[in-house]
């Protein structure tokens, strides 16, 4: 096949959380402020445990401090990583929503993106990967994973049929 295959890709929250897209921005003070309260919150309690329990303890409080210290560090990165992954997901998204509508055009020379508000051209060396993902595709240029799913593709089309061109245009 050589014509090209352009699809406007619907970038449904499962197929886009499975290839997601890496983000350098920072998360908001607040959502960082939040997380850090959790720690300091966590040492508080584990020091008024301490307190509570030395007497009874018959001197190795010194030993528990360090599990709840550990623990309250557990939670905090938790509690951190998940208001980072909530951050970034909501970034990507209002980027993408101001850059409707999307098409992804792939041809014998590359892949090209054509938004409202940009034009990005990538000839076939730069793409690193074409992998299935569940109910669809993914196309990673270095750290970004551009999904395709498979409601998205031309009638008559499978993931497969797709994944395969790809990799034909790619070996080319």
């Amino acid at each position: 096949m050589s014509e090209a295959i352009v699809v406007t890709p619907s970038f449904p929250k499962k197929l886009e959380q499975e290839g997601a897209c890496l983000t350098t921005n920072q998360m908001p003070f607040a959502s960082k402020a939040i997380a850090w309260l959790v720690l300091f919150a966590g040492i508080l309690l584990s020091f008024q445990l301490i307190g509570a329990v030395e007497p009874l303890t018959f001197g190795s409080a010194h030993i528990l401090a360090v599990v709840l210290g550990a623990f309250a560090y557990l939670i905090f990165t938790v509690v951190h990583g998940f208001l980072v992954d909530r951050h970034n997901w909501a970034l990507q998204r209002a980027a993408r929503e101001k850059s409707r509508p999307f098409t992804f055009r792939f041809g014998p020379e590359g892949f090209e993106i054509d938004a409202r508000n940009s034009r990005t051209d990538y000839g076939w060396d730069a793409i690193d990967e074409v992998a299935a993902l569940t109910g669809g595709t993914g196309v990673r240029v270095g750290v970004f994973v551009y999904p395709v799913a498979d409601a998205d593709l031309p009638e008559g089309m499978s993931s497969e049929d797709f994944r395969a061109q790809l990799d034909e245009w790619r070996g080319a």
